[in-house]
Formats: structure tokens, sequence, C-alpha cells
């Protein structure tokens, strides 16, 4: 968009921070859904991350609450992509005791709290409240 329109660099640095915040915030949110939606409305398996051996923020926080020697645990099961029998049902266990799924999504509204800010740069417009509801339906969506 700022490319095409030939703005300065002030300009075009706000629009990349806007793309990396809503980009994380949409990544977030996908991890976050990953746990918590439903297969029909994902249009994908539940926890296909983990079954696919991907360690996404909610197990990285739950990770960073567990014990000694339950994150060691799970730091291996993390190692061998969740693949022996019971490290998938060990590793949610950890996480839905935890506080991981919060600090994830948590971290999502950070990330659209600062791209909103972003374009606080901006003059009103069509195009930045255009933006600023595509914000908000990244963490409002329930695939």
């Amino acid at each position: 968009m700022g490319v095409i329109a030939k703005e300065d660099e002030r300009v075009l640095g706000k629009l990349f921070d806007y793309g990396v915040y809503l980009g994380l915030t949409f990544q977030i949110s996908d991890d976050l859904l990953d746990f918590e939606g439903k297969a029909a409305k994902l249009g994908k398996p539940a926890l296909n991350d983990i079954h696919a051996g991907l360690t996404t923020l909610p197990m990285i926080y739950a990770m960073d609450e567990c014990n000694g020697s339950e994150k060691t645990k799970l730091r291996k099961m993390a190692h061998r992509k969740y693949r022996h029998a019971g490290d998938i049902d060990l590793a949610l266990g950890l996480l839905r005791r935890g506080t991981g799924l919060l600090k994830a999504r948590n971290a999502a509204l950070r990330y659209v709290d600062a791209a909103l800010k972003t374009l606080d740069a901006f003059h009103d417009s069509t195009a930045k409240n255009k933006l600023q509801e595509l914000t908000l339906r990244a963490t409002l969506r329930e695939f």
C-alpha cells in the first residue's frame, strides 16, 4: 500500500510495523484456535500443530511454567516432536493445567494494541478504518 502510494520512509516504516504486529496477532490466534477450535470450523483437524510436531506459543508458555522435571520432560517431547506414545496427552495436560493459553491470548492482544497504535499515525480514512477492522477480526475469528 505505502510503496504504491509512494509514501515517505516514516510512513513505510509504520506500515511495515503494522504488518509485523498484524502477522503476529494472526499467528498467535491461529495457535490458540488449534488448541481451542472445533475441527469443523477450522477446516483442519484440531491439535494439528502438535500432531505435526510443532511447539507453538501456548506450549512455550506452558513449558515456562513447569517445574524442573516437567520442563525437562516437555522439552524432550518437543525435541522429538511429540512422537512417543503419550507425549501429546501429557503435553496437553501440562498446557491445560497452567496459564499458557491465557498468556498467549494476552500476547495476541498486546500485538493488536501495538498494531492499532501504529495506525494512530495516519489520518482518518476508509483505508485506516479497514485496517483497524482487519486487526480486530484477527483476534475474534473462530474458524
